[in-house]
């Protein structure tokens, strides 16, 4: 036999070479490449918010969530007059100013705050322009107007309105996807200081003319109790929107109508004082005849009962004066979002933070739960925020979270399928298959940085050697002894991989199996379990010897040792000739035990013998009869080990 180089306490680490670990195994943490995976989503998806590849997406998440959480509060101190089909039927379009006066005359009877005519007249039309005259000069009456238009267009407002500045422009800015969100208070033109239809009917509901600057800042309108920054093309989910003029967002708190409503009939025939006493009175189109139409958060957000496909430009007006009344009031802020360079540092968390979540999760579930699912639980959850009117960008978060922990996954999984090559071929020729799926599934016991490091286990060492060989070996040719040779240790590789023992090492004509490694057994019903896998594996051996020497050309005998105890595991050698290698004083015992069996005499025909330590007969069965045979004395010198033989008869051949 093969000279071993076991020898207890022989082993010293400080004379193992460096290794150069394996690759990391899939769900291992990645040193350096969850880094990577963020880089790349943080640039990805910077690239595409900054391209406003996102911008769309995110507008549209914010109409979603403001529709989501709008009230069904009708609001009492604004009334709009809606002049609807009907209205049109009886009195005809446009209104002729006869109709119009008298409306206006009505309403302005019943002592409104002001009264918002949301009509352009800028010539008379009938032949009650004299009426109109009358209404147009009450100082609480507002003119709708359109900016920049020509005198003359008939999109302006009637000049002793513009003449004591109570006109106001009707424009909104229209987003790209044909969507109003934000509305324009104020423009500034060569001649004067333009200011919108619901800021101009805002103005003069709290008895002021004049914007005025914020205390704090110069270039900031404050109205009332609150200050109102204007947009900037950079604001929430915009990154290039055109900002001119003195812009604020739209900020819609309740559904359709909004307001309390009336039609134009209602006060024709019998003026609801108690509707219009005190309040803001609007007077505006409410047909689809007439293309005064706009989509909004309350037209393009969730589905909600009696929610229409636009929103009527008198209404939006409606919406905005709200707001602004509430600003004055101190009631609400104006929304406000982070700043781009907050949310760059927030998209370059959630990409770090989806990379390394991801990189440390240990199985499937936990990588979608920590992926995928927490990017969805991202999305919504910094639309929250959106109740107390701020408008945090959160698609570019959600995305820079998902697509870094899909990133870390893909590289994870390809690492997966690198390592579990490299696994079986470092295990392949051990170990059978199933136990190569064994020690894969139980990774994160076996290895320590990419690699099996070195590891004190409880083990079962199995050594199995033939004896007699070398006189036979010199009597037949070498291809005839390495044929011999060969049918013994196939047969008593087979027994070990039928047992789940690992073929730690062939010593020439015998063969050295470790049970308990490299996955290890952390029970001691575990450990009894592989120790009774190492005799069956023993008494296998003696049946396949049996089963050769039915055709061999000379009759196989072995000697087995087996003993448990602790052992040092660990794969050593340098890259390219690595092995997973058992050291230890447990090993050195099984070799000594099975040395012993040279001093039991047993019968030409019998296959060999299987001695034991009286520590692993302990450990077995009653399946296993067993007779002492004599003691070993340990290498020290200080110990005695009482040995035992498993007794081999028919009745405990295996098939």
């Amino acid at each position: 036999m093969a000279q071993r180089c076991i020898k207890a306490g022989c082993f010293d680490t400080r004379f193992v070479p460096y290794v150069p670990s394996m690759t990391k195994l899939a769900l291992d943490p990645l040193k350096h490449g969850w880094l990577v995976t963020a880089l790349i989503s943080v640039i990805l998806v910077l690239g595409a918010w900054h391209l406003t590849w996102l911008e769309a997406v995110e507008l549209r998440l914010f109409d979603t969530v403001q529709s989501a959480v709008l009230g069904d509060e009708i609001r009492q101190d604004i009334t709009v007059v809606l002049i609807d089909d009907d209205d049109i039927e009886r009195f005809g379009w446009p209104l002729p100013d006869s109709v119009l006066s008298e409306a206006a005359e009505r309403i302005l009877s019943a002592d409104p705050k002001v009264l918002g005519i949301d009509l352009f007249r800028e010539e008379p039309l009938g032949d009650a322009s004299e009426a109109l005259d009358a209404v147009q000069v009450d100082p609480r009456v507002v003119w709708i107007s359109r900016l920049f238009a020509q005198p003359g267009s008939g999109l302006r407002a009637p000049v002793s309105v513009s003449q004591d500045n109570r006109d106001g422009f009707a424009d909104f800015p229209i987003d790209k996807d044909g969507t109003a969100r934000r509305a324009l208070m104020m423009v500034a033109t060569a001649d004067d200081l333009e200011l919108s239809f619901a800021y101009r009917v805002a103005l003069l509901a709290q008895g002021e003319i004049q914007p005025s600057a914020s205390a704090s800042d110069p270039a900031i309108l404050a109205f009332g109790q609150t200050d109102l920054p204007p947009l900037d093309e950079t604001f929430g989910a915009y990154m290039s929107v055109d900002a001119a003029g003195y812009q604020v967002l739209i900020d819609f708190e309740n559904a359709l109508p909004v307001v309390q409503t009336i039609s134009l009939r209602d006060v024709m025939d019998d003026t609801p004082t108690d509707a219009l006493a005190g309040n803001i009175v609007l007077i505006g189109s409410g047909s689809d005849v007439v293309k005064d139409q706009f989509r909004t958060a309350l037209n393009a957000g969730l589905s909600r009962s009696g929610q229409t496909s636009f929103t009527f430009g008198i209404q939006l007006h409606a919406v905005v004066i709200a707001q602004f009344l509430d600003n004055y009031a101190g009631l609400k802020g104006p929304v406000r979002s982070p700043s781009q360079t907050l949310l760059w540092i927030v998209v370059c968390a959630a990409a770090t933070g989806g990379a390394f979540v991801v990189s440390r999760a240990r199985t499937a579930a936990a990588a979608i739960l920590g992926g995928p699912v927490m990017a969805g639980v991202i999305l919504v959850g910094l639309t929250l925020p959106l109740q107390w009117n701020i408008w945090f960008p959160s698609l570019p978060v959600a995305l820079a979270w998902a697509t870094s922990s899909l990133l870390a996954l893909s590289m994870l999984m390809a690492s997966a399928r690198r390592d579990r090559r490299a696994l079986r071929r470092l295990f392949a020729a051990h170990v059978s298959p199933d136990l190569v799926e064994e020690i894969w599934d139980n990774r994160d016991l076996v290895l320590s940085g990419g690699r099996p490091a070195p590891k004190s286990l409880f083990c079962t060492v199995l050594f199995a050697d033939l004896y007699g060989t070398t006189r036979f070996g010199g009597t037949v040719e070498a291809d005839q002894f390495g044929e011999w040779l060969g049918r013994f240790l196939d047969t008593m590789s087979k027994c070990a991989h039928d047992h789940g023992g690992f073929v730690e090492k062939y010593t020439g004509d015998g063969i050295m199996l470790v049970f308990g490694a490299p996955v290890p057994d952390l029970t001691d019903a575990a450990r009894r379990l592989s120790a009774q896998r190492a005799a069956r594996c023993a008494r296998q051996m003696l049946e396949g010897v049996t089963w050769l020497n039915k055709s061999a050309m000379h009759p196989y005998r072995i000697r087995v040792g087996i003993h448990s105890g602790e052992v040092l595991c660990g794969t050593f050698g340098q890259t390219g000739s690595r092995q997973y290698t058992v050291l230890g004083d447990a090993a050195n015992i099984a070799s000594r035990i099975e040395e012993f069996g040279k001093k039991q005499s047993k019968s030409g025909t019998s296959p060999g013998i299987v001695c034991i330590s009286e520590f692993t007969a302990n450990m077995l069965s009653n399946d296993f009869e067993t007779r002492a045979c004599g003691r070993l004395q340990h290498d020290s010198g200080h110990e005695v080990f009482e040995i035992y033989e498993i007794v081999y008869d028919a009745k405990n051949q295996e098939t």
